[in-house]
């Protein structure tokens, strides 16, 4: 090549770092090995290259062969190599011409293969030069050198050798690997049969799998599993092996690789997760048994340094105007002595990059220090020294996608890096960080509806919710008002509100309303009613039918005093009545003759529209004012409801439930509006259209604050339930409670988890139907969770005398699914079992594995389900009338939920039935989930 492409310091080390699993077998071969990127700077070199260069490692590091030993060959092929190994990406084998540092020349065997990325492309290439003219001293030297190496470092890291011959089919054991096994050369030879005796019966096969996909591809893999030592012990391993091919590079000769015992490495890993889980569950319990951020602060900051056992915990704020942090909290353990150290934090204000919260607020993601006495970003080095305080981290609390603040904690240990810790306090970052912004929503949110309810007083409008089912009426206070009633007065019925309507407009008001909930559409009318006092008022109503998530009929209207209103528009119809109604109205008015062009435009339209009447009589509508649909893009004329109306003699009518389109006023902004055309007729022909517009921004508004303060006070019931639950556990735990007591608590703690329960429901009906429910496959055993639901489930079918029976399963039947995903399924299927058996019946559950998957069986001796309703059992919101009479408070959801899972796992149910003789569901599910493309979701 005639370009050289060097590595920054930084970036060398990035990719020195990377390609350290390919090299642990390497130092152990007697033949020159290289590694370099993929613009051949050299990255790894073992002892042998060493040997045979007389460069020394630090020497090669970061060179290019080329200006070291090579450059010998004549172009033509150099050339010849580069193209086949990176474009062709094809294993490139030649002899060739090198120089020792010394400058003696040496023929060796070249050998190069490209290591490939996920894309396809060459990223590293791996070069063997065995020595053709090497002195055998220098080889019988190195072997002997290599071979004390390894076994030194096999002794002290626990790793052991194989090597497998393909072609004699003979296997080599080092006396490491034999000594992980437990047994010594003398007990078992070194055959693939005796090792995979020791493989865990179910990792056996993907271990053999493992093996035949090294031979087909020739690449390096590492693989993990599990073996059973002869004294019952069970041991984790790790591969990482390689493929040596014959010279036509077509077919695998040998197998070689290390195995290390990794088990005390998976227990410490083990016990810092639990570690991490017990750190956020304990600020999740925090966030939710407090309601503002200051209440929860010094709380925090006490469980990170009483959980994690480190001395100090500080709160850095970020002054956005400034871009400065400055400390505003801390918390230590009482046993530590801060010499100073807080006060010069207190004093101490950092600018963006300076200092640990400076290089968090820069880098918006977590930052550790192993050592801040020897950090020379750390400023307050010295006094951390005299505090004895060493290992920190810190990590950002995000607001709104912006950093609001830094909790740095602080230890007196010297603490090497944990990525698995910084990932779980980002997390809680960004948790606390939501909590933050879920409290200043919640005042927006009752802001939002002050602001509402004086906009009403200041109109004279008043709002009212019905709903239809449970026949509950929520009314504003201006309602009242308009009603001359006191809003402290008891309840007001929807029926009690009808009597205030005169008799002779109730009996259409009451029509409308049937036939509105009928076709849940939209309806503006007016009506009189006669206050107590005898006055009579004249209303304007505007009515919208609703179907709310649980598919329940709603009536949301608003209700206008129009009393003076309609008095002055009654005055002034004696004068001009037809022009002067049209005029007066709030409402836009504009009217289109046959050619399009504007006849008629009111006060209103001008107003919302910008434009005056001169500038659009007597010319067309469509070419000057413009209209636009829920995306921005312009509607084209043919398709405007007005030309509609005028070509086709239709009405059309929106509201703000089937919003639609926008108007652009002169200045080019925009508004929406609900709209009715109708066609103009004249003696039984169409003589033009005239469209009524209404701007509804406000009425959107409302829909959407009153939409979002739902939305969020669904979510919110997850708080107190979290609180309430945490309490009862830390009771039961912790305090003296009778065995009565006990027993009211674990009731306790199963409501709140049914009450946990329905929330989930509605929120994970709402993924489902939206699509957005990920899944999240690990390994669990099935047999364990089921049991561990009997357990819980105890309670509820002791007391109804229920005989629970589990039989017909394996001891173990570990799984790779979603483990929530399959709870839930469980769950709904073993709680309606219960609920749905008769009392003093049986209830029986099986498991059995078969052909790649389990069959999960559940019969209960219950109510059955009737033949007409077998056909609906798994709709939403569907329950069979036996049901409803046994638990009328069911929510319709939860074999839904189930048949959708099941489903997005991959599996099915079925059940069999008949009325008053019990129930048994089928449930068959994948041992391992595959998603789409069938290939196991490692996401």
């Amino acid at each position: 090549m005639s370009q050289r492409f060097y590595l920054t310091s930084k970036e060398l080390k990035r990719r020195v770092k990377k390609i350290e699993p390919l090299t642990a077998s390497f130092e152990i071969i007697n033949d020159h090995i290289i590694i370099t990127d993929e613009n051949g700077n050299i990255l790894y070199a073992n002892k042998a290259a060493e040997f045979s260069t007389g460069y020394s490692k630090q020497e090669m590091i970061g060179k290019n062969p080329g200006d070291l030993w090579g450059g010998k060959m004549p172009k033509s092929f150099y050339e010849k190599m580069w193209r086949t190994i990176k474009f062709n990406k094809k294993p490139f084998i030649g002899s060739v011409l090198n120089i020792r540092k010394n400058g003696q020349e040496y023929w060796q065997e070249l050998r190069i293969s490209p290591i490939l990325n996920k894309k396809g492309e060459a990223e590293f290439f791996i070069g063997i030069e065995p020595e053709i003219t090497a002195p055998d001293r220098i080889k019988t030297s190195l072997i002997k050198e290599s071979e004390q190496h390894l076994a030194r470092a096999q002794y002290i890291s626990r790793v052991g050798s194989l090597e497998w011959d393909l072609v004699k089919n003979k296997m080599y054991w080092s006396a490491e690997l034999y000594d992980i096994l437990g047994i010594s050369s003398k007990q078992v030879k070194s055959t693939q049969e005796n090792f995979l005796k020791f493989v865990y019966p179910e990792d056996r096969k993907y271990l053999l799998k493992f093996f035949e996909e090294l031979k087909e591809d020739f690449q390096s893999r590492e693989i993990v599993f599990r073996i059973i030592k002869q004294t019952g012990e069970e041991l984790i391993l790790h591969a990482r092996l390689s493929v040596i091919v014959n010279g036509n590079q077509k077919e695998a000769i040998k197998i070689v690789g290390v195995i290390q015992d990794i088990t005390e490495r998976k227990q410490f890993e083990e016990s810092q997760y639990e570690l991490r889980r017990k750190l956020q569950y304990s600020i999740s319990s925090i966030l939710a048994e407090f309601k503002s951020i200051e209440e929860t602060e010094e709380k925090i900051l006490q469980n990170f340094t009483e959980i994690l056992d480190y001395e100090l915990a500080q709160l850095w704020i970020v002054n956005e105007k400034e871009n400065e942090l400055k400390m505003s909290l801390f918390w230590k353990r009482p046993s530590f002595n801060p010499k100073n150290f807080i006060k010069i934090s207190q004093k101490t204000i950092f600018s963006i990059g300076i200092g640990l919260p400076g290089r968090i607020l820069r880098l918006k993601e977590p930052s550790w220090i192993s050592d801040i006495t020897r950090d020379p970003n750390f400023p307050r080095f010295r006094h951390a020294k005299v505090a004895d305080l060493h290992g920190a981290f810190g990590f950002p609390i995000i607001k709104n996608n912006k950093v609001a603040a830094i909790i740095e904690v602080f230890s007196a240990r010297i603490i090497s890096p944990d990525q698995d810790l910084l990932n779980t306090v980002k997390i809680i970052g960004e948790q606390i960080g939501n909590f933050i912004s879920q409290k200043e929503l919640d005042n927006k949110i009752r802001e939002s509806e002050m602001y509402l309810f004086k906009a009403e007083e200041i109109a004279h409008f008043g709002h009212f919710i019905w709903s239809i089912e449970k026949n509950k009426t929520e009314w504003s206070s201006e309602i009242y008002k308009i009603l001359d009633l006191s809003s402290q007065r008891p309840y007001l019925s929807f029926e009690e509100f009808l009597n205030f309507i005169v008799p002779e407009d109730r009996s259409t008001i009451v029509s409308s309303i049937k036939k509105l909930i009928k076709k849940k559409g939209s309806q503006m009318g007016f009506f009189s009613i006669l206050k107590n006092n005898g006055q009579k008022r004249q209303l304007q109503f505007w009515i919208n039918a609703v179907e709310d998530l649980k598919k329940e009929i709603k009536l949301i209207g608003v209700i206008q005093d129009v009393t003076e209103q309609k008095i002055t528009q009654e005055f002034l119809e004696s004068k001009t009545k037809n022009e002067t109604i049209l005029f007066s109205i709030s409402d836009g008015i504009v009217a289109i003759g046959l050619d399009e062009k504007v006849i008629f435009i009111n006060r209103a339209a001008e107003n919302a529209l910008g434009w005056k009447t001169n500038e659009l009589f007597g010319k067309k509508f469509t070419d000057i004012v413009r209209i636009q649909d829920s995306s921005g893009a312009d509607i084209p004329t043919d398709q405007r409801p007005i030309i509609i109306a005028l070509r086709r003699g239709i009405s059309i009518a929106t509201s703000t439930e089937s919003l639609s389109y926008y108007f652009i006023r002169k200045d080019g902004t925009k508004f929406p509006i609900s709209v009715t055309v109708a066609p103009l007729i004249l003696n039984n022909a169409i003589i033009g259209a005239m469209t009524v517009f209404r701007d509804v921004s406000k009425e959107i508004e409302i829909n959407r604050v009153r939409n979002e303060f739902i939305a969020f006070a669904s979510h919110q019931l997850r708080t107190p339930l979290t609180a309430i639950s945490w309490i009862a556990e830390v009771l039961l735990k912790k305090e003296k409670i009778s065995d009565k007591g006990q027993v009211y608590l674990n009731d306790i703690r199963l409501s709140i988890r049914r009450l946990s329960e329905l929330v989930d429901l509605f929120l994970t009906v709402s993924r489902l139907e939206s699509g957005k429910m990920p899944i999240q496959p690990e390994t669990f055993d099935i047999v364990k969770i089921i049991q561990f639901f009997l357990e819980e489930y105890e309670p509820l079918y002791v007391q109804k005398n229920i005989n629970f029976i589990f039989k017909d399963y394996p001891e173990k039947l570990n799984v790779i699914l979603d483990q929530n995903m399959a709870r839930n399924i469980l769950i709904s299927l073993i709680s309606n079992a219960i609920d749905y058996a008769y009392p003093g019946g049986e209830v029986v559950l099986s498991l059995k594995k078969q052909n790649g998957t389990f069959l999960f069986q559940i019969k209960d001796s219950g109510i059955g389900i009737a033949k007409e309703d077998q056909g609906h059992i798994f709709e939403r919101f569907y329950r069979a009338p036996n049901a409803r009479l046994i638990k009328p408070s069911g929510s319709g959801l939860g074999l839904f939920m189930v048949k959708e899972t099941v489903e997005l796992l991959g599996g099915k149910i079925w059940f069999e039935s008949e009325e008053n003789k019990g129930a048994t569901f089928f449930v068959q599910l994948p041992l391992r989930f595959e998603n789409k493309n069938g290939k196991m979701d490692n996401k």
